[in-house]
């Protein structure tokens, strides 16, 4: 049902009257010859009938029924204008607009009075239907008819409805298109009807619902379109498209504009508002429909969902939108959609704010696949929950800034797989901060019950979370990298009950003072958990792990100014490597009788009153600048290989060793550089053959070890 629209069309015969001269001839059929303006009709120069209606009598001569039978009866091109104003009460439908070959103008701008065609209490079906193309109706109301008061049929294309109001029809639709295509709709208001301002369906295609538009208390809703194509809802700064409280109070239902049942291409905005009303804002729903695109809309108090994607809607793209103050999720991706992507095209663009006493999410990506959110701000106001993704696959969150969240700000829930939180911000802003910035959780939905696979949660800021920045439990293969933790009151980083092969790497767990945060990173309950390279200062613990289930690796990290410990290791065996352990009360603290092999090798320890306390294996490793004891409770250990500055009957023994300086970069306790110098007595000093544990692989740095004749000792491979 593809056609081309003309340059010039309905838009023509609005301006036919100024290209008219001649005298009055009121009440009767005047014929007049004029030339259509270029890109119009497809005749150089045509007849045309003037026809203006003198009565508002229902039937009769002068009358608007008259004018109409003569339009199609006549053969002609027919503009209909009128000299009187008022109520023009209708018994039946009108004559049909049907004739394709002569288009009809109805131009109700040219009364004195708006003219306002009104149903009988007797009046039944519709006011008008349009089966033909390339006609105008303007500055007409229509109130209280029976019926679906104006329906534009196969067929009824590049038609144009300028000011046509239709408000209190008794059953049905204001506006319903059947297979009509190219239609213009500008400066309407639809308003109060039982089912909804348009219905666009079977086929219909190329509509554009334009400036001025006004779509209002419709009972079943606002605009909705069911198998169409390439349909536009768009107005202008000046003239906006505003949907205003659609929706059912009753039952809770509705929405402001709907595409669903395989609608494709619908592009909504900009500069089009949907404020008040229930159910959903903007829906997009089911697996044919495809291709929507939302710019530049604003969406507002809706007693319900702000935009909902459904029932596997696809490549739904979603720019610069305004959602705020729903009841609801501001917006809602569910029921296995696909490729939506919602961005903002300048910063600041994208905004979701919640309302105050909801208890949704005020963003949810459920059952849904390649889903991408990208730059939106979500101001909580004190809600839960900011961001949910649910049983969500490859679904990326990345630069957006939540703020005023109460409990969690962002949420990786049951069965997500694949999920990335990149270049997020997290934070109180005016109101108050989370109690986790971060929770990547499984087997927490029991609709659910599944775990979290592969989840990356990957250079976000997160300031003064209450709990813990960051958690990670009931998942497989998480990722906590390169994340910049702050002013955490409680934990930075937890990994606890049922979390498997979870990587925490590169990550800056900084806070103001070692009094506010309890642990850098928390490690129970957990199994096969590597932690590397991260960056731990100013907590009470930097890093501990309890009832922890095995195969744990500690190295190249860097934890400095714990206020108690730098790191406390009580359960199963771990392997501890390349570590900077620098200005805390003690440095290591163990079980006394720690697993073996818990493996402690080549790590540094300096300015800490205990450099090590407890049990397991330790080689390669160097302790200076302790004030108490380079290790305490040193029979629990097996010492070899190390540095030690401190008397202890461990030097002498078992390869340990001191020395006058080991000649750091810059050895001072407060902000210095405890790499080697080429220079030190340090290198090549370390033991190779380590028993049950085995040499680093890397230095701190990540530099290869062995780079001279034998390993050094403590975190630093000279190079």
């Amino acid at each position: 049902m593809t056609r081309a629209i003309p340059k010039l069309c309905c838009a023509a015969l609005g301006l036919l009257g100024g290209a008219l001269s001649f005298a009055p001839h009121v009440g009767a059929q005047v014929r007049r010859t004029t030339t259509i303006p270029p890109g119009g009709l497809p005749q150089p120069s045509s007849l045309w009938n003037l026809v203006r209606v003198t009565s508002l009598a229902d039937g009769g001569p002068g009358t608007l029924r008259a004018a109409l039978d003569l339009a199609l009866q006549d053969g002609m091109p027919t503009r209909i204008e009128f000299t009187v104003g008022g109520n023009l009460f209708l018994a039946t439908t009108l004559p049909p607009i049907s004739d394709q070959a002569h288009p009809t103008v109805i131009d109700g701008s040219t009364a004195p009075s708006r003219v306002v065609i009104r149903g009988t209490p007797a009046q039944v079906g519709s006011a008008l239907l349009v089966g033909s193309s390339d006609n105008e109706l303007r500055a007409l109301d229509f109130v209280d008819i029976e019926f679906d008061v104006i329906s534009l049929t196969d067929g009824a294309d590049r038609n144009r409805f300028f000011d046509v109001d239709i408000r209190f029809c008794r059953y049905g639709t204001a506006m319903t298109l059947l297979g009509a295509d190219d239609n213009v709709f500008e400066e309407c208001d639809w308003t109060d009807n039982p089912a909804v301002g348009a219905f666009v369906r079977d086929g219909a295609q190329g509509n554009h619902f334009g400036p001025g538009l006004t779509v209002a208390r419709n009972r079943s809703g606002g605009i909705i379109f069911l198998s169409s194509a390439s349909n536009t809802v768009r107005g202008t700064s000046v003239r906006p498209v505003a949907v205003r409280d659609n929706g059912s109070a009753s039952s809770g239902s509705g929405f402001g504009i709907a595409a669903v049942s395989g609608s494709s291409g619908l592009i909504v905005g900009p500069e089009v508002v949907v404020q008040g009303g229930y159910g959903d804002g903007i829906k997009i729903a089911s697996p044919l429909t495809t291709g929507a695109r939302i710019q530049g809309v604003g969406v507002r108090n809706v007693i319900g969902f702000g935009i909902t994607v459904d029932r596997g809607a696809s490549n739904v793209i979603l720019e610069d939108v305004i959602l705020e103050d729903c009841s609801s999720s501001a917006l809602l991706v569910k029921g296995r959609c696909r490729d939506v992507v919602v961005r903002a095209t300048v910063p600041g663009a994208l905004v979701m704010r919640a309302f105050a006493s909801s208890s949704s999410p005020l963003l949810s990506l459920q059952q849904s696949s390649a889903c991408e959110v990208q730059g939106a701000v979500l101001e909580g106001r004190g809600t839960a929950l900011g961001a949910l993704l649910l049983d969500a696959d490859d679904c990326r969150l990345t630069e957006c800034d939540l703020s005023a969240f109460s409990s969690v700000a962002i949420s990786i829930g049951d069965g997500s797989d694949l999920a990335l939180l990149q270049a997020n911000r997290i934070r109180a802003g005016s109101g108050p901060a989370p109690v986790f910035g971060v929770q990547v959780r499984g087997l927490l939905q029991p609709s659910v019950a599944a775990r979290v696979t592969r989840a990356t949660v990957r250079d976000n800021e997160l300031v003064g979370c209450t709990l813990a920045a960051i958690l990670v439990q009931e998942s497989d293969d998480a990722q906590v990298l390169e994340n910049d933790i702050r002013a955490c009151p409680g934990d930075g980083v937890r990994v606890v009950t049922g979390a498997v092969r979870t990587t925490v790497r590169g990550n800056l767990l900084v806070n103001t003072s070692a009094s506010v945060g309890a642990q850098g990173l928390q490690l129970n309950g957990s199994r096969d958990t590597l932690v590397e390279a991260n960056r731990i200062e100013w907590w009470r613990v930097g890093l501990i792990g309890t009832s922890t289930l095995g195969g744990t690796i500690v190295r190249r990290n860097t934890l400095r100014s714990c206020s108690q410990l730098g790191m406390n290791l009580q359960s199963a065996p771990t392997i501890v490597e390349c570590n900077l352990i620098q200005s805390c009360e003690v440095g290591v603290a163990t079980s006394l009788a720690a697993p073996v092999p818990s493996c402690f090798v080549n790590n540094t320890y300096v300015c800490c009153r205990v450099g090590h306390d407890g049990g397991g294996e330790l080689w390669n490793n160097l302790f200076w600048f302790q004030t108490f004891r380079d290790i305490d409770h040193a029979t629990f250990a097996m010492v070899s290989s190390s540095c030690l500055q401190l008397p202890s009957a461990l030097i002498g023994f078992a390869g340990n060793f001191t020395v006058a300086d080991p000649l750091f970069l810059s050895p001072l306790c407060g902000g210095g550089d405890f790499r080697l110098l080429p220079s030190s007595p340090l290198v090549d000093r370390g033991s190779s053959s380590l028993g049950a544990c085995a040499l680093p692989a890397l230095d701190h740095e990540g530099s290869p070890r062995l780079q001279g004749a034998g390993a050094e000792v403590g975190m630093d491979e000279v190079r």
